[in-house]
C-alpha cells in the first residue's frame, strides 16, 4: 500500500481518494434523504402517495384520523385515531387525550409520534378507561356510551316471558327467563302471553337497589386485572368505487378489525345466564317484586304482613340472586370485543398547511384521514 503514496504515484493517488470519497459523500446522502412519511430509502419522494398503497407494501408510513365540527381542517384539530402501516400490516391506534392535536403532531418525527400512539392506545384501555368508569365520558374518544354509562350506574335489564293473568298485575306472572335477541327479534306470542323488560335494580321490593358504585367498582376491578394489548396487526381489504365508465376509482371502501372496550350489553347477558342457573328462583323475584306493592293501609294487618313476607322473601332473594354476584354481572363488559370496522376514502382530497407541515389526504364521512405530505408538490391519488 505504501508505494502508492510516495514517488510518481503520490498525487494521482490523492486524487482518486479525494473522488472517492466526494462521490460516497453524494451517495449516503442520496440514499438517506426522505420524507418523514416515508419508510424507504428512495432518493425522491413519490409525486402521489395513497392510504391503500402504502397500506400493502413495504416500509413505515403514519396517517391520522381527525373530525372536525366546522368542516376544516386546523392546528387544533384532534387526532382520534393513529394509522401505522408497516411492512404490509395496519395497526390503529386510539386516542384518549384531547390535546393530541395535528398542530401539536406537525412538529414530531415519525418515531416520536409511534411512542406517542403507544402510550395513549394504553392510557385509552387502562387508566383512561377507568377514569371514564369514574367520571363519565371525558376523552376525546371513547367507547363509554350513554347507554355503557347506564350499565356503569347498575341499570341492567332482565327479560321474561309471561302469562297475561290478574295475580301478576298490568305485567303477568312470569313463566321463562329469555336473554335480548329473543325479547327484540324472537318470534310472535300467542294471544294470552307478552314479553316484558324490568330492571334488576326494580326487582327488590321494598328496598333500595345496590350502590351504583358497587357496580363502577367491581368494573374497574375487571379493568385492572386486565392485560393491555397492542392493536392487532393486519392486513385491509378494500373496495374500489368507480364511476360510470368502470375504469376511474372515486371512492374507496376499507374494512379491518376494530374493537370496542366496553359493552354495556353483556351484563344483560350475564344476567340471563345466571337466571338460567336459577329459574324458579329468578322468576319468583320478578313475580315478588310486581305484586308488591308500596301503599298499604296500616290498620289492615293481615295485608300489611303479607306484604312484609313478600319483601322480605324478595330482598333476600335479591341478596342471593343479584347482591352477591356483582362480578359475576359485570364480567366481560370490559375486553377487547371485536367488531368488523372500516373507512370510506373520499374527494375531494384535502391539503392544508400546519405550522411547517403539510398535511394531506382524503374526506371521510365524518372526518379527514391525513399524512404528512414528503414535498411541496406531493399529492394524493386513490391508489391500488
Amino acid at each position: 500500500m505504501k508505494q502508492y503514496f510516495t514517488g510518481k504515484n503520490k498525487k494521482k493517488t490523492w486524487i482518486i481518494v479525494a473522488v472517492v470519497i466526494v462521490v460516497l459523500i453524494v451517495f449516503f446522502n442520496l440514499g438517506t434523504h426522505r420524507g418523514d412519511n416515508s419508510g424507504g430509502t428512495s432518493i425522491a419522494a413519490p409525486k402521489k402517495i395513497s392510504f391503500v398503497k402504502q397500506a400493502r407494501e413495504n416500509g413505515t408510513h403514519i396517517w391520522f384520523y381527525t373530525q372536525s365540527e366546522n368542516n376544516d381542517i386546523a392546528k387544533d384539530s384532534p387526532i382520534y385515531y393513529v394509522y401505522i402501516l408497516k411492512n404490509k400490516r395496519m395497526q390503529q391506534y386510539k386516542m384518549f387525550d384531547d390535546n393530541i392535536t395535528l398542530g401539536k403532531l406537525s412538529k414530531m418525527n415519525n418515531q416520536q409520534v409511534t411512542q406517542l400512539a403507544e402510550k395513549q392506545d394504553k392510557k385509552f384501555v387502562t387508566t383512561g378507561m377507568i377514569s371514564e368508569i369514574k367520571n363519565g365520558r371525558s376523552g376525546v374518544t371513547t367507547d363509554i356510551t350513554r347507554g355503557d354509562d347506564e350499565t356503569a350506574d347498575g341499570i341492567i335489564n332482565i327479560f321474561s316471558v309471561n302469562k297475561i293473568d290478574e295475580s301478576g298485575g298490568s305485567q303477568g306472572t312470569a313463566i321463562k327467563i329469555i336473554n335480548s335477541d329473543n325479547f327484540n327479534y324472537g318470534k310472535k306470542l300467542p294471544d294470552g302471553y307478552g314479553k316484558d323488560e324490568s330492571g334488576i335494580e326494580s326487582m327488590a321490593p321494598g328496598i333500595v337497589k345496590i350502590s351504583d358504585n358497587v357496580y363502577r367498582d367491581s368494573i374497574i376491578k375487571h379493568i385492572k386485572k386486565s392485560k393491555y394489548k397492542e392493536p392487532k396487526k393486519q392486513s385491509i381489504k378494500v373496495k374500489n368505487i368507480t364511476d360510470n365508465s368502470g375504469n376511474k376509482v372515486i371512492r374507496q371502501e376499507v374494512s379491518y378489525d376494530s374493537y370496542d372496550m366496553f359493552v354495556g350489553d353483556q351484563a344483560d347477558e350475564n344476567v340471563y345466564h345466571l337466571a338460567l342457573k336459577n329459574k324458579s328462583e329468578f322468576l319468583k323475584l320478578l313475580n315478588l317484586s310486581r305484586t308488591s306493592s308500596y301503599i298499604v293501609d296500616p290498620n289492615d294487618t293481615e295485608v300489611l304482613n303479607e306484604e312484609i313476607t313478600r319483601q322480605n322473601q324478595g330482598k333476600e332473594l335479591y341478596t342471593k340472586l343479584i347482591s352477591d354476584h356483582v362480578d359475576d354481572i359485570t364480567k366481560d363488559i370490559y375486553g377487547y370485543h371485536s367488531y368488523s370496522s372500516g373507512l370510506t376514502l373520499n374527494g375531494p382530497f384535502v391539503s392544508q398547511q400546519i405550522y411547517n407541515t403539510r398535511f394531506i389526504g382524503y374526506t371521510n364521512k365524518v372526518g379527514y384521514l391525513l399524512t404528512k405530505a414528503q414535498n411541496d408538490k406531493q399529492k394524493i391519488e386513490f391508489g391500488k
